[in-house]
């Protein structure tokens, strides 16, 4: 039984990140592995999971609109804070994983975006640089976010990624990145939360919810360009709106809704139409064979894991600014793909732990 640590970012206040490092938890242990959570408290992104920062109040505004959503922001702490105390299965909280040295078989960096240094603030320790044997270094479907890389960047990440025994990544782009930086190919996986299918995550659901009809928009960033598509997809389908929000602004008519993580599971689960500019609204969008509509991030934001779920589903019609219709009509090729994409990303996993036979 291989003692299997992962590092990500389970402390985030963020749905996909919650349920990504569960799905690539419980996956590991279906082949037997002793899994922990390496909850590292990195100390360069310690005030991004405050209820309150000064530091992200750069103006009056910023300040007024901080201290308003206070209670918002406290709720939704607990929320995250009771689903990693039931779901994850974390070490005790560590300022210096180095102390794990000798506790695991092998260390995996990832899923998430740990090889961004801009978000990481260049904490090494995202790239397993505590790690003292190379031969337990590996990663999963870690992510740059990144579409370009400057030469302080790359030389801040060549000689760590080249500290690896094997690296995955889970966007082509970042296969190119690896490429360039290590001369060198990666693996390019799937994000954990397309390794459980949906049965999985059925069970991972709340059952609050009752039979009513809905159209659910999920939005990493307010969008007026797809609020504007909700409200022309109400007029014709009669169906209410419901949007995951954590703030006070309603830029539209809606219920605006602030779910718990397993909540947010029922939510992608048992609605009608689904509008997001999320990486992992896709994901589950597909993962329930959903009609969704998407839009990419507005310009300055990298999109390519964006792009490459709907490209290598065959699903880029799904774009707005493509008039995609209002149903799908079949999901047949999409659902070959994933399963052998998911094939392929698993005897990755079971080649690193030792699984293979499994």
């Amino acid at each position: 039984m291989k003692r299997t640590g992962i590092l990500t970012f389970n402390r985030a206040i963020n749905y996909g990140a919650a349920l990504q490092v569960f799905a690539l938890q419980e996956t590991l242990e279906s082949f037997g592995c002793d899994v922990k959570i390496i909850n590292y408290i990195s100390p360069e992104l310690e005030e991004d999971h405050r209820i309150f920062s000064l530091k992200r109040c750069k103006s009056l505004r910023a300040l007024a609109a901080n201290l308003i959503n206070i209670p918002f922001a406290f709720l939704r702490s607990k929320y995250f804070a009771s689903f990693r105390k039931k779901y994850l299965k974390e070490t005790a909280p560590s300022r210096s994983p180095a102390e794990f040295n000798g506790s695991f078989d092998l260390f995996i960096a990832g899923s998430d975006q740990v090889f961004n240094p801009q978000i990481t603030r260049a904490d090494k320790n995202y790239f397993l640089d505590f790690v003292e044997d190379k031969n337990k270094k590996f990663s999963y479907a870690a992510s740059f976010g990144l579409d370009k890389i400057s030469q302080e960047e790359a030389a801040f990440m060549t000689p760590l990624l080249n500290d690896f025994k094997k690296v995955s990544v889970r966007e082509n782009q970042g296969a190119e990145i690896y490429k360039n930086l290590c001369g060198k190919d990666a693996e390019v996986d799937l994000d954990p939360v397309l390794l459980q299918t949906a049965d999985f995550w059925q069970k991972t659901a709340s059952n609050k919810l009752n039979g009513e009809k809905f159209i659910l928009v999920y939005l990493i960033f307010n969008d007026q360009k797809l609020f504007a598509f909700a409200q022309e997809l109400a007029r014709k389908t009669g169906l209410k709106i419901k949007v995951i929000s954590y703030s006070l602004r309603r830029p539209i008519k809606a219920d605006y809704i602030m779910p718990s993580v397993n909540e947010w599971v029922e939510y992608f689960l048992k609605a009608e139409y689904i509008i997001t500019n999320s990486f992992h609204g896709i994901a589950f969008s597909i993962n329930f064979k959903k009609d969704f509509f998407a839009d990419f991030l507005p310009s300055g934001y990298v999109n390519s894991r964006l792009e490459d779920i709907l490209k290598m589903t065959g699903l880029t019609g799904r774009l707005i600014g493509n008039n995609p219709p209002l149903k799908i009509s079949d999901w047949a090729y999409s659902y070959s793909v994933i399963a052998a994409e998911r094939e392929k990303s698993l005897n990755y996993l079971k080649s690193i732990t030792g699984n293979e036979q499994n």
